[in-house]
């Protein structure tokens, strides 16, 4: 290392930080850095990455030994070195030895080898499910009445049968190399797991209130969960869907038709002379009547799904029935208020009680205090997101009843006894319609079971989703989401790279996965309006084609039908309920400009309306392309199609983040405090998870990091010189080498979208928010303050530190409706602690774009670029070294103290500092 050649003047310093590192540390932890090794990094995530990339390095360290010319090296001893962690070999070291000087071709070729003989490529723990305690009991109990067992001992025979089914089917553990089994399967933890966990949080069925407050399988039970994902991801497809095809159709009249269409609609009247104010806009629709007869068409489908799904009744049909749904709550004063409707009040959308639905709606738009939906688009919007919430709902009691539903052909007071006495009751007491017809079949579920039902169905029809307070908190929260994420370029690269890696993580490395997702979506998407038209005759056949897919030639509209019904689609339409059934809670920035500026707020509502479209078609776009590849490799295992699908189904909604996987208690009140906590909720556990059963997988990351290095020629960190902490904590890319002055193109440009200096490094920080593997973070963090503070050695400074770190994380993560106040209040950042000195820079930074114009005009050339591009670049400026010196004197002082300056180590801290002097050099 050049001294003179350091951006600040501390050539006295830098020999003392370069024996710093030569120290021993203290509790287990590195004071300094590891600077000057081709990958730098610290902290636990760190080590934990560090240990799956050593049997790689040790194959790699073994062949350079081997093929080396130096007479000193040996095989074992490349290995040695590589599983003890000192050896820092890859197969690209191993070609530049054998004669490639290619960078290029060093580097792909070294990444290729390096996956390729690296023993955890090919290891991995898989899962295979048994019987549940509930499947093996309804089973069991099914089987004993097809024996005709007596009342008296038909719970013990049933017991006794549905211990025989779990004995039979346990849920097993397996390694897995290479694609194929080795060894012997175990039987999956599970079982003691759930004996720890029955005595914290309850047992299955009755968990206590801390399970059920943060886990759903916890609330529902874990075989009511998974059925109600599918449902609820199968209701959202088609709600958006309907969404898009109604839209695309009904906006293309001006108000004042679409509000003749729908009093034609409700009056009878006949519109087939009156042309719409704008001329014909889509082809076939000539006049107002056949917008009028569309509408009938879809509203009569509707009816007619819920009828069969016992829903609605016959006698409920009318020809001429307008739904009414109001953007303003119904007034009290409204005379012959039925209870329902009492019980509406505190909504702010909510539907006329039956006894006054003969109410037109030309009246109740004239009548003061009402604000009733009128446009035919916004009406038939919010029809289909009731259709498909009730249907959502319906569909799921009827497929519990249908998979764990015990059916008494012959009732009598013995045999009802001897069911009820095994905790089984009729389906009648499942709240909601839809299930008359199993309860006068004679069905029985487990009470567990109906307790579950009974509060999902509370949960979703709970009127304190009304709330005036959190409806008009949750669009502001809707508009700071959007604003931070959508108009934000370097979300949609961040998620794109997540949604990629997770895919390559389960499986999906063929491009024409993505490829054929194109064309579905494509083809999808396309033939919604064409098949609404088609309901009244002026439509043309959908276009679709047909794809390779599942060893079959299937037609795109059939993959997408699978996709949806696998519950491959996240199921917001029952999660989101404000965002799905309230007209005003989809109201956005533009319904407030418009009240300033007329015809603005219109415009700005449409792009908002057209980026969330888009942003939702790409998260489709890589589920559906999972979705493909998992399907095709459960065929090529041994399952049938309709299996393959139905696991595809469950793989996708594990590794593309199920959003809607929410507990009653997270989705109501912990999702408003931390605005991202769907998706780290879900992700956090699977990362953890898959350190243990996909570690090949995982060590990926430390691959890509030195492939990413020897494409820019940067894996040669010698001169890198006091990389701060919280840096080196993230697994980071050196993007440009530090006192490097080079003409290279390419490092040039990184170091002016960074805004780097010609002699400072510049890192990559992807164990951030640009992979998933950051969530880790949340864990690990606590962890590694306890550590760092002193350990078991110093109990209660380290827990306080542990606690500290992870009140840190949620403040971090709160919503700015916490955040500010206090900031405010107290002048202080609650992330860093800094004075916060400019406040209308702080106050305009609360936004993505506020952030990025405030980045621009002064010259943060890393914020701007991370912000547009969704990649991290930091530049080790002086400042931020001088800032990871002192950091450095500071636990080595904290150490002394703790220490009373007693001990060998604590006096060779003492005369390191003494030499050092308590300032930094400027």
């Amino acid at each position: 290392m050049d001294r003179q050649k350091l951006p600040w003047n501390a050539a006295r310093q830098a020999a003392l930080a370069d024996r710093l590192r030569d120290l021993p540390g203290i509790s287990g932890s590195k004071v300094g850095g590891n600077e000057g090794n081709r990958q730098i990094s610290s902290g636990i995530v760190g080590d934990l990455f560090n240990l799956l990339a050593r049997p790689g390095r040790a194959v790699a360290g073994g062949v350079y030994s081997a093929v080396d010319r130096d007479p000193e090296t040996s095989v074992l001893g490349g290995v040695a070195e590589g599983l003890s962690g000192r050896g820092q070999r890859n197969f690209s070291d191993v070609l530049g030895e054998l004669g490639v000087k290619n960078r290029f071709a060093k580097s792909v070729g070294g990444f290729g080898l390096d996956i390729a003989t690296d023993p955890l490529t090919y290891l991995g723990i898989k899962g295979q499910r048994g019987i549940s305690a509930t499947e093996a009991l309804s089973e069991a109990t099914r089987e004993a009445l097809k024996r005709n067992i007596a009342p008296n001992v038909l719970g013990d025979t049933a017991h006794r049968l549905a211990a025989t089914l779990e004995r039979e089917n346990p849920g097993r553990l397996y390694v897995e190399f290479a694609g194929k089994r080795i060894g012997p399967g175990f039987v999956t933890p599970h079982k003691v797991a759930n004996i720890i966990k029955d005595g914290i949080v309850g047992p299955d069925g009755d968990r206590r209130m801390l399970a059920q407050l943060f886990s759903r399988d916890s609330e529902l039970g874990k075989d009511l969960a998974g059925k109600a994902r599918v449902w609820e991801s199968g209701s959202s497809g088609a709600f958006e869907k309907h969404q898009r095809g109604i839209q695309d159709i009904y906006n293309s009249l001006d108000q004042s038709d679409q509000k003749l269409v729908s009093y034609a609609l409700e009056e009878g009247a006949d519109l087939s002379t009156v042309l719409p104010s704008g001329g014909v806009r889509i082809e076939g629709m000539n006049t107002l009547e056949d917008y009028k007869k569309l509408a009938r068409a879809q509203l009569d489908i509707w009816f007619d799904d819920e009828l069969t799904l016992g829903i609605r009744k016959p006698e409920d049909y009318s020809a001429n029935y307008v739904p009414k749904y109001f953007q303003g709550r119904i007034p009290e004063e409204f005379p012959g208020l039925s209870p329902a409707a009492q019980v509406r009040m505190t909504k702010r959308m909510g539907t006329l009680p039956k006894d006054l639905q003969n109410v037109s709606l030309r009246k109740l738009e004239q009548l003061p205090g009402y604000d009733p939906l009128v446009n035919i688009n916004d009406i038939m919007t919010q029809r289909a997101a009731a259709h498909y919430r009730n249907v959502g709902r319906a569909q799921l009691r009827r497929d519990a009843v249908e998979s764990y539903g015990v059916k008494l052909d012959a009732k009598t007071p013995e045999m009802d006894a001897a069911l009820r006495e095994m905790n089984m009751i009729p389906v009648k007491h499942i709240a909601g319609p839809g299930i008359d017809d199993y309860a006068e079949a004679g069905y029985y579920l487990p009470e567990h079971m109906v307790k579950t039902l009974n509060q999902t169905e509370r949960v979703l029809t709970d009127t304190t989703t009304g709330n005036q307070f959190m409806r008009w908190y949750d669009k502001v929260m809707h508009q700071w989401k959007f604003l931070n994420t959508s108009v934000n370029p370097g979300y949609w690269t961040r998620n794109s790279m997540s949604d990629g890696i997770m895919n390559f993580m389960d499986g999906v490395r063929n491009p024409k996965y993505y490829q054929q997702a194109t064309r579905v979506l494509t083809e999808h998407r396309a033939g919604t309006t064409s098949e609404m038209l088609g309901l009244i005759g002026k439509g043309g056949a959908p276009k679709t084609t047909l794809v390779d897919f599942g060893g079959h030639r299937v037609p795109t509209t059939q993959v997408w039908s699978d996709f949806i019904r696998a519950g491959g689609k996240t199921g917001d339409i029952t999660t989101n309920l404000q965002a799905s059934l309230d007209p005003t809670a989809r109201q956005g920035l533009g319904n407030f400009i418009d009240k300033n500026v007329q015809g603005v707020g219109g415009a700005i509502n449409k792009g908002e309306s057209k980026l969330m479209d888009w942003n939702n078609m790409r998260e489709d776009w890589f589920r559906l392309s999972h979705f493909m590849s998992a399907t095709e490799d459960g065929m090529r295992r041994g399952l049938s199609y309709e299996d393959a699908v139905a696991k595809a189904g469950q793989r996708v909604r594990k590794y593309n983040i199920d959003y809607g996987q929410l507990s009653s208690f997270e989705r109501k009140y912990v999702r408003r405090v931390v605005p991202f906590y769907s998706w780290m909720r879900r992700n956090t556990p699977l990362q953890i998870e898959l350190m243990f059963t996909r570690p090949g997988y995982m060590a990926a990351y430390s691959k890509g990091n030195d492939l990413m290095q020897g494409l820019l020629g940067t894996d040669d960190g010698s001169g890198d010189y006091m990389v701060p902490k919280w840096i080196r904590d993230t697994m980071p890319v050196r993007l440009a080498m530090a006192n490097n002055k080079s003409s290279n193109p390419l490092d040039k440009l990184i170091r002016m979208a960074s805004g780097a200096k010609g002699d400072e490094a510049v890192f990559m920080s992807p164990v951030s928010s640009m992979s998933p593997l950051g969530d880790i973070q949340h864990v690990t963090n606590p962890i590694q303050a306890f550590t760092e503070r002193g350990g078991l050695t110093s109990p209660g400074a380290a827990t306080m530190a542990g606690v500290g770190a992870v009140a840190k994380d949620v403040v971090n993560m709160a919503t700015p409706a916490i955040k500010a106040p206090v900031e405010i209040a107290t002048g202080k950042s609650l992330y860093t602690g800094a004075p916060i000195e400019d406040w209308k820079n702080y106050l305009i930074g609360q936004l993505a774009p506020g952030r990025n114009v405030n980045a621009a005009l002064q010259g943060k050339r890393n914020n701007l670029t991370s912000a547009l591009t969704g990649l991290q670049m930091q530049p080790v400026t002086a400042a931020r070294q001088k800032g990871e010196f002192r950091r450095r004197q500071d636990v080595l002082q904290a150490y002394i103290n703790r220490r009373g300056g007693k001990g060998t180590q604590a006096r060779q801290w003492q005369r390191y500092l003494r030499q050092s002097g308590k300032s930094v050099g400027a």
